[in-house]
């Protein structure tokens, strides 16, 4: 009866050690390693490489954990994430939203975001007659629209953690130029160096301090 008892003990153990090997096959072979091109309404992902999409294409989702997302002019994307990298997308092109948490988010002319538009440490740049139909939202970075760009949502500056505030050695600039819309408010929980075109009403700042 104990011999059969420590077999069954036995067997378990093996079982165990198997699916735990199983389990991490599994979770390793699930990363996708290398650049990718997205096309034909297909969503992509990619653990470290680079995903373009070229010019005229259509895409869904998009997210990458090390590498850059390249879309090109008079391009459609859905969601589009990244941990590290940057994300570039060219005049004429539309997407869901845009976020990084380390990269610059950079548009092209006439793009359009239906939402928010997003990264922690890094540079947003939004060019001239592009519309942002969600909030801009960064931490550290500078923020940069060009001439004629519209915002539907706020802009916020969020205030940072404890731990980053210490590595710091410059404050953000926020830079809004001529005929600029924000139909929200630009909403500065931290220290910024603000340039307004003087079009700008200066009214729409809102100081958390």
């Amino acid at each position: 009866m104990k011999t059969t008892l420590n077999h069954k003990l036995k067997l378990i153990k093996i079982m165990g050690m198997y699916l735990t090997i199983s389990t991490l096959f599994m979770t390793l072979t699930g990363c996708v390693i290398g650049n990718r091109i997205a096309q034909d309404g297909s969503d992509s992902h990619t653990s470290a490489g680079n995903i373009d999409v070229r010019d005229n294409n259509i895409a869904g989702d998009l997210s990458a954990y090390n590498g850059n997302i390249s879309i090109g002019q008079n391009a459609e994307v859905k969601a589009v994430e990244i941990v590290n990298g940057n994300i570039a997308i060219g005049d004429f092109s539309r997407a869901l939203s845009l976020e990084t948490t380390n990269g610059n988010i950079i548009t092209g002319k006439q793009v359009l975001v239906t939402g928010d538009v997003k990264t922690v440490n890094g540079e947003i740049r939004i060019a001239t007659k592009s519309v942002i139909g969600g909030n801009i939202i960064t931490v550290t970075g500078d923020v940069v629209l060009a001439d004629e760009a519209k915002v539907d949502g706020d802009i916020i500056i969020e205030k940072t953690g404890f731990i980053l505030s210490k590595f710091e050695t410059r404050v953000p600039t926020i830079e809004i130029g001529k005929d600029v819309i924000i139909k929200g408010k630009i909403h500065v929980y931290r220290p910024i160096e603000l340039r307004l075109d003087p079009s700008i009403d200066p009214k729409i700042i809102v100081r958390h301090d």
